[in-house]
């Protein structure tokens, strides 16, 4: 029996020693790969998995992903319960991120290990490493100011940019020493790390002074990134301008620095490197303009020409007109720059003549057409020979002269010769027919009497009383027109406030629904909707970049436009792309949306609040 105490307290020891172990979670991490070899442009499934026991989840830690496109992420959080060592009840969780990534260029990636942390428990994966071939390589930095590489690369000659690790603005031209009037080409592109959520704001546009500027790239377009490795970093490099400029002048000119704001990180929040408002200035480019060589006729066009004319009649009668119409297509050159002048026609009168042009850039070339017009008038009768159009062309390649010459084309005229215009016939001479002075002037001899006015005074004709009986009536029609459109304009400010209310409930609702796409519709037609309410017009059909003048005219603030603009930007990008929100960033968008509308319900014409 006294052996029981002992016992009792042996097994007590035992149990206190083994009560930690059972309250230490039981951690653990994995990291897999669907493939580790691939090429550029295809797409792997990165797994990473923490499973916990006796505990909670509380961090996993996923390794740096810059070097790949997130094209979609899923999230699993499963759960099991079971009974440990002594029937007690144990619960296991995990959870599980699954990334969809595509590689920004080749070369040889490893994945850090994935950490996780329940407790007091840490655990870490094993690294992973993913080959891929194909495209441009990027596992070896690049040397230090080295330019960023593009898909034209071969035709950059001029190239101004700062590196900058997180964004940076970069513009090129193709030619640095045209001749004045040749086509140069300029380009700005924006490189940023992380990915774009709306659509960058030119602060300040790339300055073209002494240029002929032809923009090339569609307003309604959409900003694609590309992927480049610059310096061993893997960028997204966007365009987002591009034109044709043509010197005006000889000398030192210049491609003007641009500067824009854009916002950063993914467009739901899940996972973008860095993130927020940026403002990044880029670096103007020197370009020397050359003179065309002598001897340059005056009239000289440089690039691709070719020369085309037409009567639209051969044979006319004197006096009829006749429409010469010639025609100059560029294949490559400014048809702004074409003068067309047609001699003297003996014989034919020539007025003045009528310029049509259409500008077109197949493939960043700008070129088009050219049509002039005369209109022509036989004044006398035979066969007019009419002289050929020519034009002087210069090819900037191969620094050479050259002529454009039109058709040879007559006219027939039949009939009589016109005489000319008639000179006006002068004015007969005034006499001075005033009585001399000292002598007495005498009227009109009458032989009746003319007391009696021969009309009856405006005031005893019916059209005055008219007018003087509807005057009153006049003002109270117009009076009662003020009124109702008073209440109109209230009764419209109603219904467009209803309007609104109804679009923020529709975005509500889409929250618990789970329907990103059209809870984003929802919120930017509310935003438009309270604009609309507080212009008193529509706006439905402006771009946001007019919508963004038609604001700062009406006298709203800088800030409050700024903010809606990125909002409604937000919404668009948000709601077009593939991927969906989570119900915490719809609500916050939703708080955002409202005290938007809340503050422009405020704001009336002129700026003045209501």
């Amino acid at each position: 029996m006294a052996r029981l105490p002992a016992l009792a307290l042996s097994l007590a020891a035992l149990a206190y020693l083994a009560l930690p172990a059972a309250a230490q979670p039981q951690l653990s991490v994995e990291m897999t790969t669907d493939r580790s070899e691939l090429a550029v442009g295809e797409t792997f499934v990165l797994q990473v998995r923490a499973t916990v026991r006796g505990g909670r989840l509380e961090r996993l830690d996923i390794p740096e992903l810059s070097a790949f496109d997130v094209i979609s992420q899923r999230s699993a959080s499963p759960m099991q319960f079971g009974f440990g060592t002594g029937g007690a009840q144990q619960v296991t969780m995990s959870q599980t991120q699954s990334y969809r990534l595509r590689p920004l260029a080749a070369g040889t990636f490893t994945l850090k290990p994935a950490r996780a942390v329940a407790g007091n428990a840490r655990a870490s994966s094993q690294p992973v490493t993913i080959v891929v071939t194909g495209g441009p390589a990027g596992a070896s930095p690049g040397a230090a100011g080295a330019a960023p590489q593009t898909g034209a690369s071969a035709d950059v000659a001029g190239d101004g940019f700062q590196m900058d690790g997180e964004a940076f603005l970069r513009t090129t031209v193709d030619v640095t020493e045209p001749f004045v009037g040749q086509q140069v080409t300029a380009t700005v592109y924006l490189y940023t790390r992380a990915p774009l959520r709306a659509a960058p704001t030119m602060v300040r546009e790339a300055g073209v002074d002494g240029f002929w500027a032809q923009d090339l790239l569609p307003r309604d377009r959409s900003i694609n990134a590309e992927s480049q490795m610059v310096q061993g970093v893997a960028f997204r490099v966007y365009k987002l301008r591009r034109y044709a400029l043509f010197p005006l002048r000889e000398g030192e000119l210049s491609v003007g620095a641009p500067e824009a704001v854009f916002t950063t990180g993914s467009a739901f929040g899940l996972f973008g490197r860095g993130g927020g408002e940026l403002r990044r200035q880029g670096v103007p480019v020197a370009i020397r303009a050359r003179p065309l060589p002598p001897p340059a006729p005056a009239s000289a066009v440089v690039g691709d020409y070719r020369l085309d004319a037409r009567l639209d009649r051969t044979a006319v009668r004197t006096g009829d007109a006749v429409t010469l119409t010639a025609s100059v297509q560029a294949r490559r050159g400014n048809v702004r720059d074409v003068r067309l002048t047609l001699p003297p026609i003996p014989g034919v009168r020539v007025l003045e003549p009528r310029t049509e042009d259409e500008i077109r850039h197949p493939g960043d070339v700008v070129g088009g057409t050219r049509r002039v017009e005369w209109l022509l008038v036989p004044e006398q009768p035979g066969r007019s020979e009419l002289p050929r159009l020519t034009l002087q062309v210069f090819d900037a390649e191969a620094e050479r002269y050259g002529e454009v010459r039109g058709p040879e084309l007559a006219l027939d005229v039949a009939g009589v010769a016109t005489a000319p215009a008639p000179e006006p016939e002068p004015q007969p001479e005034t006499r001075d027919e005033s009585p001399a002075p000292g002598t007495l002037e005498l009227g009109p001899i009458r032989r009746q009497a003319a007391l009696t006015r021969r009309a009856p005074p405006f005031s005893a004709t019916p059209l005055f009383w008219a007018l003087l009986l509807g005057m009153p009536a006049l003002f109270a029609l117009g009076a009662g027109t003020q009124a109702l459109r008073r209440r109109r304009r209230a009764r419209g400010a109603g219904d467009e406030g209803k309007r609104v209310g109804t679009k923020l409930r529709r975005a509500r609702d889409a929250i618990s629904a789970g329907d990103a796409r059209g809870f984003y519709g929802a919120l930017a037609g509310a935003l438009r909707a309270a604009v609309e309410r507080s212009l008193g017009e529509p706006v439905g059909a402006l771009t946001h970049d007019r919508l963004r003048a038609q604001l700062r005219e009406q006298g709203m603030e800088e800030e409050l436009v700024r903010r809606i603009i990125d909002e409604l930007d937000g919404c668009d990008f948000a709601r077009c792309s593939a991927a969906g929100g989570t119900a915490d960033e719809m609500r916050q968008a939703l708080a955002r949306g409202e005290a938007l509308v809340s503050r422009v319900s405020r704001f009336r014409r002129g700026g003045a609040p209501s």
